[in-house]
Protein backbone atom coordinates (compact mmCIF):
# COMPACT_ATOMS: atom_id res chain seq x y z
CA UNK A 1 0.00 0.00 0.00
CA UNK A 2 1.19 3.70 -0.84
CA UNK A 3 0.57 6.60 1.10
CA UNK A 4 -1.35 7.86 -2.06
CA UNK A 5 -3.78 4.83 -1.65
CA UNK A 6 -7.17 5.57 0.16
CA UNK A 7 -6.65 4.45 3.69
CA UNK A 8 -8.79 1.99 5.45
CA UNK A 9 -9.27 2.82 9.14
CA UNK A 10 -10.50 -0.77 9.70
CA UNK A 11 -7.75 -2.53 7.89
CA UNK A 12 -5.46 -4.50 10.25
CA UNK A 13 -2.15 -2.60 9.83
CA UNK A 14 -4.23 0.60 10.63
CA UNK A 15 -6.06 -0.68 13.59
CA UNK A 16 -2.71 -2.05 14.97
CA UNK A 17 -0.92 1.37 14.27
CA UNK A 18 -3.77 3.90 15.56
CA UNK A 19 -3.79 1.01 18.91
CA UNK A 20 0.00 1.94 19.38
CA UNK A 21 0.92 -1.66 17.97
CA UNK A 22 3.99 -0.57 16.13
CA UNK A 23 6.63 -3.34 16.51
CA UNK A 24 6.65 -4.51 12.90
CA UNK A 25 6.58 -0.26 12.48
CA UNK A 26 9.66 1.68 10.92
CA UNK A 27 8.32 5.14 11.40
CA UNK A 28 10.58 7.04 9.75
CA UNK A 29 10.92 4.78 6.83
CA UNK A 30 6.60 4.44 6.68
CA UNK A 31 6.81 8.36 8.04
CA UNK A 32 4.58 8.81 4.45
CA UNK A 33 1.95 6.19 5.30
CA UNK A 34 1.92 7.18 9.08
CA UNK A 35 1.13 10.75 7.86
CA UNK A 36 -2.09 9.69 5.84
CA UNK A 37 -2.92 7.43 8.56
CA UNK A 38 -2.79 10.08 10.92
CA UNK A 39 -4.71 12.64 8.23
CA UNK A 40 -7.80 10.15 7.86
CA UNK A 41 -8.02 9.03 11.63
CA UNK A 42 -8.43 13.22 12.15
CA UNK A 43 -10.73 13.46 8.66
CA UNK A 44 -12.69 10.63 10.92
CA UNK A 45 -12.36 11.93 14.08
CA UNK A 46 -10.54 8.89 15.42
CA UNK A 47 -8.45 9.19 18.55
CA UNK A 48 -4.38 9.12 18.33
CA UNK A 49 -3.82 9.22 21.67
CA UNK A 50 -1.84 5.69 21.55
CA UNK A 51 -0.37 5.81 18.67
CA UNK A 52 1.67 9.24 19.75
CA UNK A 53 2.33 7.52 22.99
CA UNK A 54 3.75 4.44 20.98
CA UNK A 55 5.90 6.73 18.50
CA UNK A 56 7.06 9.09 21.79
CA UNK A 57 8.71 5.78 23.35
CA UNK A 58 10.18 4.62 20.13
CA UNK A 59 10.87 7.54 17.79
CA UNK A 60 10.23 10.91 19.12
CA UNK A 61 11.90 12.51 16.00
CA UNK A 62 8.64 10.81 13.61
CA UNK A 63 6.25 11.82 16.18
CA UNK A 64 7.78 15.66 16.45
CA UNK A 65 6.86 16.15 12.41
CA UNK A 66 3.82 13.87 12.54
CA UNK A 67 2.15 16.10 15.71
CA UNK A 68 3.95 19.65 14.88
CA UNK A 69 5.48 19.34 10.85
CA UNK A 70 4.36 21.36 8.47
CA UNK A 71 1.88 18.84 6.57
CA UNK A 72 0.39 18.16 10.18
CA UNK A 73 -3.52 17.98 10.30
CA UNK A 74 -5.34 20.71 11.94
CA UNK A 75 -8.27 19.82 14.40
CA UNK A 76 -9.21 18.84 17.82
CA UNK A 77 -7.68 14.90 17.73
CA UNK A 78 -4.37 15.99 16.91
CA UNK A 79 -4.38 18.53 19.47
CA UNK A 80 -5.69 16.66 22.55
CA UNK A 81 -2.69 13.49 21.19
CA UNK A 82 -0.37 16.25 21.22
CA UNK A 83 -0.96 17.46 24.63
CA UNK A 84 -0.53 14.56 25.81
CA UNK A 85 3.14 14.03 24.62
CA UNK A 86 4.57 17.44 25.69
CA UNK A 87 7.08 16.02 27.94
CA UNK A 88 8.89 14.96 25.14
CA UNK A 89 7.88 16.96 22.29
CA UNK A 90 9.28 19.85 24.23
CA UNK A 91 12.46 18.13 24.20
CA UNK A 92 12.16 18.39 20.21
CA UNK A 93 11.04 21.73 19.64
CA UNK A 94 11.76 25.24 21.91
CA UNK A 95 8.57 25.51 24.08
CA UNK A 96 7.55 28.71 22.39
CA UNK A 97 7.18 27.62 19.00
CA UNK A 98 5.64 24.61 20.11
CA UNK A 99 2.86 26.03 21.72
CA UNK A 100 1.96 28.95 19.05
CA UNK A 101 2.55 25.81 16.58
CA UNK A 102 -0.55 23.86 18.96
CA UNK A 103 -2.56 27.32 18.56
CA UNK A 104 -2.42 27.13 15.06
CA UNK A 105 -3.18 23.31 14.83
CA UNK A 106 -6.45 24.15 17.16
CA UNK A 107 -8.14 26.32 15.04
CA UNK A 108 -10.68 26.87 17.73
CA UNK A 109 -10.41 26.01 21.27
CA UNK A 110 -7.51 27.09 22.47
CA UNK A 111 -7.73 27.32 26.22
CA UNK A 112 -6.39 23.93 27.55
CA UNK A 113 -3.17 24.81 24.84
CA UNK A 114 -3.15 28.19 27.26
CA UNK A 115 -3.42 26.47 30.49
CA UNK A 116 -1.11 23.86 29.99
CA UNK A 117 1.73 26.39 27.97
CA UNK A 118 1.24 28.40 31.29
CA UNK A 119 1.41 25.67 34.31
CA UNK A 120 4.40 24.59 32.75
CA UNK A 121 6.23 27.81 31.74
CA UNK A 122 4.74 30.19 34.44
CA UNK A 123 7.60 32.78 33.96
CA UNK A 124 7.80 32.26 30.16
CA UNK A 125 7.89 35.78 28.49
CA UNK A 126 6.47 34.00 25.39
CA UNK A 127 2.92 33.73 27.08
CA UNK A 128 2.15 37.17 26.80
CA UNK A 129 2.24 37.22 23.04
CA UNK A 130 0.37 33.46 22.99
CA UNK A 131 -2.56 34.64 24.80
CA UNK A 132 -3.08 37.16 22.09
CA UNK A 133 -2.46 34.46 19.03
CA UNK A 134 -4.72 32.23 20.84
CA UNK A 135 -7.52 34.76 20.98
CA UNK A 136 -7.66 34.38 24.82
CA UNK A 137 -10.93 36.08 26.02
CA UNK A 138 -9.47 38.20 29.24
CA UNK A 139 -5.60 38.06 27.95
CA UNK A 140 -3.08 37.39 30.34
CA UNK A 141 -5.01 35.34 32.68
CA UNK A 142 -3.93 31.78 32.08
CA UNK A 143 -0.37 32.81 33.10
CA UNK A 144 -1.08 35.11 35.44
CA UNK A 145 -3.00 32.42 37.72
CA UNK A 146 -0.42 29.64 37.29
CA UNK A 147 2.08 32.51 38.10
CA UNK A 148 0.00 33.78 41.13
CA UNK A 149 2.90 31.79 43.61
CA UNK A 150 5.44 32.37 41.25
CA UNK A 151 8.52 34.93 41.88
CA UNK A 152 7.48 35.80 38.22
CA UNK A 153 4.36 36.91 38.85
CA UNK A 154 5.09 40.62 39.40
CA UNK A 155 7.27 40.67 36.15
CA UNK A 156 4.09 38.85 34.35
CA UNK A 157 1.44 41.74 35.27
CA UNK A 158 3.86 44.55 34.12
CA UNK A 159 4.31 42.97 30.73
CA UNK A 160 0.64 41.80 30.24
CA UNK A 161 -0.29 45.68 31.36
CA UNK A 162 2.59 47.00 28.89
CA UNK A 163 0.32 45.29 25.75
CA UNK A 164 -3.26 46.69 27.27
CA UNK A 165 -4.47 42.89 28.49
CA UNK A 166 -6.62 45.32 30.86
CA UNK A 167 -9.61 42.56 31.21
CA UNK A 168 -6.60 39.97 31.92
CA UNK A 169 -5.10 41.83 34.72
CA UNK A 170 -8.59 42.86 36.55
CA UNK A 171 -9.65 39.36 36.44
CA UNK A 172 -6.77 37.86 37.86
CA UNK A 173 -6.47 40.38 40.48
CA UNK A 174 -10.04 38.60 41.63
CA UNK A 175 -8.89 35.59 40.92
CA UNK A 176 -5.62 35.70 43.18
CA UNK A 177 -6.22 38.43 45.27
CA UNK A 178 -2.86 39.90 44.76
CA UNK A 179 -2.41 43.66 44.13
CA UNK A 180 0.23 43.83 41.74
CA UNK A 181 -2.24 43.78 38.86
CA UNK A 182 -4.08 46.90 40.26
CA UNK A 183 -0.34 48.37 40.94
CA UNK A 184 0.27 47.33 37.36
CA UNK A 185 -2.75 49.05 35.54
CA UNK A 186 -2.01 52.26 37.09
CA UNK A 187 1.49 51.90 36.25
CA UNK A 188 0.87 52.02 32.88
CA UNK A 189 -1.70 54.86 33.16
CA UNK A 190 -5.27 52.27 32.40
CA UNK A 191 -6.65 53.95 35.52
CA UNK A 192 -10.31 52.52 35.21
CA UNK A 193 -9.11 49.15 34.90
CA UNK A 194 -7.27 49.64 37.62
CA UNK A 195 -9.57 51.32 39.55
CA UNK A 196 -12.00 48.34 38.75
CA UNK A 197 -9.25 45.78 40.29
CA UNK A 198 -9.17 47.88 42.93
CA UNK A 199 -12.73 47.68 44.00
CA UNK A 200 -12.85 44.13 43.50
CA UNK A 201 -9.57 43.40 45.99
CA UNK A 202 -11.41 45.98 48.73
CA UNK A 203 -14.43 43.61 48.08
CA UNK A 204 -13.58 40.40 47.84
CA UNK A 205 -10.18 40.52 49.19
CA UNK A 206 -9.81 42.88 52.11
CA UNK A 207 -6.98 41.57 53.55
CA UNK A 208 -5.37 42.67 50.49
CA UNK A 209 -2.60 45.88 50.35
CA UNK A 210 -4.23 47.12 47.47
CA UNK A 211 -3.40 51.10 48.51
CA UNK A 212 0.25 50.16 49.45
CA UNK A 213 0.85 49.37 46.56
CA UNK A 214 -1.41 51.34 44.30
CA UNK A 215 0.70 54.42 46.20
CA UNK A 216 4.12 52.45 45.60
CA UNK A 217 2.97 53.30 41.93
CA UNK A 218 1.46 56.69 42.22
CA UNK A 219 2.37 58.35 45.28
CA UNK A 220 -0.02 59.54 47.60
CA UNK A 221 -1.97 61.62 46.23
CA UNK A 222 -4.80 58.89 45.38
CA UNK A 223 -7.48 60.67 46.40
CA UNK A 224 -9.09 61.19 42.89
CA UNK A 225 -8.36 57.47 42.54
CA UNK A 226 -10.23 56.36 45.21
CA UNK A 227 -13.48 58.80 44.35
CA UNK A 228 -13.35 56.14 40.88
CA UNK A 229 -13.17 53.14 43.00
CA UNK A 230 -15.98 54.03 45.55
CA UNK A 231 -18.63 54.26 43.31
CA UNK A 232 -18.15 50.84 42.11
CA UNK A 233 -18.84 49.18 45.67
CA UNK A 234 -21.77 47.08 46.77
CA UNK A 235 -20.73 46.76 50.30
CA UNK A 236 -20.55 49.27 53.37
CA UNK A 237 -17.33 47.53 54.88
CA UNK A 238 -15.31 47.97 51.02
CA UNK A 239 -16.68 51.61 51.44
CA UNK A 240 -15.29 51.95 55.06
CA UNK A 241 -12.02 50.53 53.82
CA UNK A 242 -11.59 53.55 50.99
CA UNK A 243 -12.51 55.64 53.58
CA UNK A 244 -9.51 54.65 55.54
CA UNK A 245 -7.42 55.08 52.31
CA UNK A 246 -8.16 58.48 51.70
CA UNK A 247 -7.05 59.65 55.32
CA UNK A 248 -8.68 62.75 56.13
CA UNK A 249 -9.83 64.43 52.70
CA UNK A 250 -12.72 66.42 53.10
CA UNK A 251 -13.52 66.01 49.07
CA UNK A 252 -13.28 62.21 49.85
CA UNK A 253 -14.71 62.06 53.02
CA UNK A 254 -18.24 63.78 51.56
CA UNK A 255 -18.74 61.70 48.63
CA UNK A 256 -18.30 58.76 50.76
CA UNK A 257 -19.86 59.49 53.70
CA UNK A 258 -22.76 60.38 50.71
CA UNK A 259 -22.04 56.82 49.52
CA UNK A 260 -22.29 54.94 53.04
CA UNK A 261 -25.88 56.99 53.43
CA UNK A 262 -27.34 54.97 50.27
CA UNK A 263 -26.07 51.98 51.24
CA UNK A 264 -28.30 49.48 53.94
CA UNK A 265 -26.58 49.20 56.35
CA UNK A 266 -24.59 45.55 56.64
CA UNK A 267 -26.05 42.82 59.64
Amino acid sequence: MSARDPVDLDGSWERDVLAGALDAVDPRGQLERLRALVVAACAADRSLLALFRALERQDPIALTDLALGPRAPAGPRLVQAALAVLDTLELQLSPGSLYRRLVVLAGGDTSTILDQAALRHPAAGWLVALSDAAQEPQPGLAQLRAAAAHPAFVQACWEHAAVGHHAGLVAAARATGRPEPAAALLAHGAVEPAQAAAALLLEEHPETPVAAYLAAVWGPDLDHFWLGVVHRLHSRAAVQRVAACCGDSPRSGAIIQAVLRGLRSER
